[in-house]
């Protein structure tokens, strides 16, 4: 009888100690269920989905915006970029893998730069060459922290180049050859260290080279100039160009 007691003691003992582990897995099933049913409970509301998801909704809402500025593209692309994904899978878009922010754009061979982009301020990589967009490159472009490529060229884009690039700290790549920019160069791009490509060619600028050119940009590995309206020698620190490889 005592090992019956005893046996039956040990036994309610593991009872009690396994029921709360028991429930806290009941619990967090059911938790893990109910997320599950999300996106579909709220099927009709894309905003609930995309908060499941992940990602900014000022993000989502920015690049709808764009769509509805594009009247003629391909189909696939325009089909991809609705409500039944993510708009981190639509196409041309990559969104960064930590905050499910959009981090590049790519619209090589499809649609102005739109203002709505403004709002994109995780953006890194933009990628608009041979299209036939018009109009100016807008400032707002300068308030991209992370920005780091802008590729632009072969379209009719003109007017003058936005002191605002300058801002751009982490810009390696600037890409305007082929288009009908005009005036002088901002100086403050030329104080951007972290420059690699420095394409112009091809446009209607004029003015000088700094003498200091390859000083302030000591990465410099390719530039491009030629068929505009520059003036002047070419700059004396052309001998400390120690990455250059094309000029």
């Amino acid at each position: 009888m005592k090992k019956q007691g005893r046996g039956f003691s040990l036994a309610a003992m593991s009872l009690r100690l396994l029921c709360p582990i028991h429930f806290q897995a009941i619990l967090l099933l059911f938790i893990a269920l109910l997320h599950v049913k999300i996106p579909t409970i709220f099927a009709g509301s894309s905003t609930s989905t995309f908060s499941y998801f992940g990602g900014n909704e000022t993000d989502h809402q920015a690049l709808l915006a764009f769509k509805k500025k594009i009247t003629h593209g391909p189909e696939n692309i325009l089909s991809s970029r609705n409500d039944s994904l993510h708009f981190c899978e639509w196409e041309g878009i990559t969104c960064g893998h930590k905050h499910r922010r959009v981090i590049v754009l790519d619209m090589r061979s499809r649609g102005s730069i739109p203002k709505e982009l403004a709002s994109l301020s995780k953006l890194e990589f933009l990628l608009v060459r041979n299209n036939n967009l018009t109009g100016e490159i807008p400032s707002y472009i300068g308030n991209f922290s992370s920005f780091q490529i802008l590729s632009a060229a072969h379209n009719v884009l003109g007017g003058y180049i936005p002191d605002a690039l300058g801002q751009l700290r982490s810009l390696d790549t600037l890409g305007l050859m082929g288009n009908e920019l005009s005036g002088l160069v901002p100086p403050s791009l030329y104080n951007l260290s972290s420059i690699v490509i420095l394409s112009f060619a091809r446009n209607d600028l004029s003015g000088s080279l700094p003498a200091d050119l390859f000083l302030t940009l000591p990465h410099l590995q390719w530039l491009q100039i030629y068929e505009n309206k520059f003036t002047g020698p070419l700059p004396v620190s052309l001998s400390n160009a120690s990455e250059l490889s094309i000029i």
